[in-house]
């Protein structure tokens, strides 16, 4: 059988080397700590390929960077991209994570709630 690069890419190995290649990178740039491996990512990457905050399974988009595209998230971001500062979430868990913040979410979801009739059972299951 050859050897498919598209496959590779969206296999859990291709997806953690990527993201060393692209993190090490972000890390001379904004000269931040790093000693993050592919192997090390690899062992911390969903099994099931879930987004622990939305729940959303991740999938590698084709050309760009979807929605649901597995990205690296640091946890705080001051500690640099290091062995248990990062996880994997879907890129819109970290563009919310990255773009709003605490109060900005609360009155979102508040709006959302009323706008989309949500229960509060929903929301906080």
């Amino acid at each position: 059988m050859a050897f498919s690069q598209v496959k590779y890419n969206k296999s859990i190995r291709g997806i953690a080397v990527g993201a060393c290649k692209s993190a090490k990178r972000r890390s001379r740039v904004k000269g931040i700590p790093f000693n993050l491996t592919s192997n090390y990512l690899e062992t911390i990457f969903p099994k099931n390929f879930r987004c622990p905050i939305l729940g959303y399974k991740m999938r590698v988009a084709n050309k760009t960077l979807g929605r649901l595209s597995p990205t690296l998230d640091r946890i705080n971001p001051r500690l640099g991209y290091v062995k248990g500062n990062v996880e994997f979430v879907a890129n819109i868990a970290n563009m919310m994570m990255t773009s709003a913040t605490g109060r900005d979410i609360k009155k979102f979801v508040k709006w959302a709630s009323k706008k989309y009739n949500i229960t509060r059972e929903e929301v906080y299951g």
